[in-house]
């Protein structure tokens, strides 16, 4: 495994640097600039160090997004539920308390690379109907027509879609896309649930099951859609 290490203290980074380099994985720094689009490439995980998640300090989270699906483990020194959302709205995958334990970096490593990794468990391509879902592109179409879907919002759709019809669990659909659940997840999930279905322009193809958590359906005619933000 290899990790991208973006950290503003000299000496912090260093330290980090070594102790997981300890744990067997590769680390590096990453680069200042946008020479951070050449070392995306070829790293399985980035580590983002902030002291506070206000709109600056996750900015580095935000551009490494837009730029890459490469997962992201931010290091934040807040402690309180609303900042713990902040880092996940701008992108991180996962989240810890800083100071934290290397061994404990390593194993959220662990889950969050294995997360991203959907292809060695199934197929490439999810078929239900006329909706496709491509694993490694990461891409999505309905009745031929691509759609333009958010990190997330395709995460959710592939894990459903996964399922053949059968019901993927809100719980399921938590720990695969966010890890831990943590108070507001479910709001967050509902959030983007109406905004995918949004997104996809038929109300009914992906139905709620009560108290058990979704399903694709695949008969429902297609209407106008509404692109990514």
């Amino acid at each position: 495994m290899k990790a991208l290490i973006i950290e503003n203290d000299d000496v912090m980074a260093q330290k980090l640097i070594a102790g997981l380099r300890r744990h067997g994985v590769q680390a590096v720094r990453a680069p200042g600039g946008w020479d951070i689009v050449n070392a995306l490439r070829d790293v399985d995980v980035v580590v983002l160090n902030i002291r506070q998640s206000d709109a600056g300090g996750l900015s580095p989270c935000r551009a490494v997004r837009a730029m890459s699906h490469v997962p992201i483990i931010v290091g934040s020194a807040d402690r309180d539920v609303e900042g713990r959302i902040r880092n996940l709205q701008a992108g991180a995958d996962d989240c810890l308390t800083m100071p934290y334990k290397i061994s404990d970096l390593v194993d959220r490593m662990q889950v969050v690379t294995q997360r991203h990794r959907p292809s060695a468990r199934r197929g490439t391509t999810i078929h239900r109907g006329d909706v496709e879902v491509n694993l490694v592109s990461q891409t999505a179409s309905v009745a031929g027509q691509q759609v333009n879907l958010a990190r997330k919002e395709f995460q959710i759709l592939a894990l459903i879609a996964a399922e053949a019809g059968a019901v993927c669990s809100r719980e399921r659909l938590i720990a695969e896309i966010w890890g831990q659940p943590w108070a507001g997840v479910q709001d967050t999930l509902n959030v983007h649930v109406a905004t995918l279905r949004a997104r996809l322009g038929r109300p009914g193809l992906i139905e709620t099951v009560r108290g058990a958590g979704y399903r694709l359906a695949s008969n429902q005619a297609p209407i106008a859609r509404c692109s990514a933000g």
